[in-house]
């Protein structure tokens, strides 16, 4: 697939909107134009694919769908990270991602929108290290993808 536009402005969803973050609709409105050109290029069937902050996702629930007629295929991919102290427990690391991961799940099960997950941070666990850092990233990145 092609995706437009890599991570917008505004990571943490509706309720923290700050200056400088990207206005939605006006991105939707993007979207709407870009896809058109692009589907000038190539197949219906080929996707286009939005890049989206889990906390955005359920602003996307609300909004018309972009129907395969007009748009062609269009699939969703989100990024997931952390950003915080230290978390060099495994459940604790987990937990932390359990929220985000809803959201994607109930994305996926509400839209007719495929998603994926196109990266996940391992930061924040430790220093990286090896003499030092005890965190568990390769059960980390297993629990992850699996």
């Amino acid at each position: 697939g092609i995706e437009l536009l890599n991570e917008p402005a505004g990571t943490q969803g509706p309720s923290y909107l700050q200056a400088g973050d990207l206005d939605r609709r006006a991105l939707l409105d993007f979207y709407k134009l870009a896809i058109q050109e692009v589907r000038q290029h190539v197949p219906q069937d080929m996707p286009v694919v939005i890049n989206e902050w889990p906390a955005w996702l359920p602003w996307w629930m609300d909004q018309e769908p972009l129907t395969y007629r007009e748009y062609g295929r269009i699939a969703f991919s989100s990024h997931l990270y952390y950003y915080g102290p230290y978390l060099q427990e495994q459940e604790a690391a987990r937990h932390n991602h359990e929220h985000d991961l809803q959201l994607l799940r109930r994305f996926f099960m509400t839209t007719r929108y495929d998603v994926m997950v196109t990266e996940y941070g391992m930061s924040g666990h430790g220093s990286g290290s090896p003499q030092s850092d005890v965190f568990e990233y390769n059960r980390f990145a297993n629990w992850f993808v699996n």
